[in-house]
């Protein structure tokens, strides 16, 4: 069956305001969609991990591909084996590769000669990593200044046009406006934001909105990594020389920071699967977790690795996840609304699969509701059945007129599949 209750912070079902409400108002579907067919491959990566690394006499990269991990987003210093010992770059990609890990790696030409030499783990090595943050370090480090970062990725883009190139934001592109960004050289920030994107094929932005220290008290909570998305999607599509690129986002798994001053110390395990959904339903299309953990009581490099209960977490929500797979890479389709009874809104991505469509609907926050809100939601779409079935939940509501209403407790997921057109 397809599971999402474990997508469900606060989801107590609720009867109250009519007969659509979170009740049995129509029979179930006497033809239910196979689970195996919504399944499907969903990509979720790990920040710069050694995945020749073992612990209990297992290999990180072992246990990243049990917890779901299908991505491999950078490698330390890669392919320098400077700090390394002799022959470690074709132990790690052979790791990687017995994983069946998707790899980006490198940004220089040492990667792309790295890569030309050793064309066995062509399907291992898919993409290069042009730089961390340079939104953010711009003014400071000489290789994140806009024209010189633009430079880099078109080298990589040019001398090696088979693999993409991939780059990571930071609150320059998560935050419209960041208070700690100017536009250099500019003369807005729009152009800086350009010059960055200009020959990238994949976008990512990191926003610790659950243990950030930094943030304005206002400004926390799980609404803000889909907040992100909104704002990096913004930017990118602005841009006239290449607009749309896939947004991924990431998820903190302990506190990527020294302090633990922000909402929570560290990343409550309870919270990665709705912060996941959360990115995925403002329309990220991978999710990479931050295994690093700086707090000065236990600093490590491997947090889901080193508490089982936030990998089983990681690996709980990629499940819930992949059980949508092939519904999530079917396109998006536009018209739904949402309207809530309430002080926070409800997001909704549609998508249209096997003659059906499927809306994927949660509750949401911001800076007064930070741990969000109950509210009744009336869903609207175009071209859809009157029969809506809650999937998951043993329950089915009835569009009448277009829409339907129901109840979603503070960072609820619901999905929902309408047959017919």
């Amino acid at each position: 069956m397809v599971v999402v209750s474990a997508l469900v912070l606060m989801a107590p079902a609720c009867s109250s305001g009519g007969g659509t409400v979170g009740g049995n108002s129509n029979p179930p579907d006497p033809n239910p969609p196979d689970p195996t067919a919504l399944a499907g491959p969903f990509a979720f990566g790990v920040w710069l991990q050694d995945p020749v690394h073992q612990s209990g006499g297992r290999t990180t990269a072992e246990l990243y591909r049990e917890m779901g991990i299908t991505h491999w987003m950078g490698l330390y210093e890669w392919p320098s084996e400077a700090n390394r010992y002799p022959g470690y770059n074709l132990h790690a990609a052979q790791n990687l590769k017995d994983g069946g890990f998707m790899v980006y790696a490198g940004g220089d030409q040492s990667a792309i000669d790295w890569n030309a030499a050793h064309p066995e783990f062509a399907d291992t090595f898919v993409g290069y990593l042009a730089g961390d943050e340079p939104d953010m370090t711009k003014q400071w480090v000489p290789a994140h200044h806009p024209d010189v970062f633009e430079a880099t990725c078109e080298l990589l883009r040019t001398n090696d046009p088979s693999r993409d190139v991939w780059a990571n934001f930071g609150k320059g592109f998560a935050k419209i406006p960041w208070p700690g960004y100017q536009a250099f050289p500019g003369p807005t920030i729009q152009d800086d934001h350009d010059k960055f994107t200009n020959f990238l094929d994949l976008v990512s932005v990191d926003f610790y909105g659950l243990t950030d220290s930094y943030e304005m008290p206002d400004y926390v909570g799980v609404w803000t990594y889909g907040k992100a998305i909104d704002n990096t999607r913004y930017y990118v599509d602005a841009n006239p020389m290449n607009p749309g690129l896939p947004v991924w986002g990431f998820v903190e798994t302990g506190n990527p920071w020294s302090q633990t001053s922000g909402l929570y110390p560290v990343m409550p395990p309870e919270l990665i699967a709705p912060t996941v959904w959360n990115l995925i339903v403002h329309g990220a299309t991978g999710v990479i977790y931050f295994a690093h953990d700086f707090t000065a009581a236990g600093a490590t490099g491997t947090y889901p690795i080193d508490h089982p209960e936030v990998g089983l977490a990681v690996r709980a929500a990629n499940a819930s996840v992949t059980a949508f797979g092939a519904v999530l890479a079917a396109p998006s389709e536009p018209g739904t609304t949402v309207t809530t009874d309430g002080g926070v809104g409800v997001v909704a991505l549609t998508k249209r699969f096997q003659g059906a469509t499927y809306v994927f609907a949660m509750g949401d926050g911001n800076e007064t509701y930070k741990h969000g809100l109950g509210v009744h939601a009336v869903i609207a779409l175009p071209g859809a059945g009157d029969t809506v079935e809650v999937l998951g939940e043993s329950r089915s509501l009835v569009r009448t007129g277009g829409s339907f209403t129901d109840w979603f407790g503070p960072y609820q997921l619901h999905v929902y599949r309408l047959a017919g057109n």
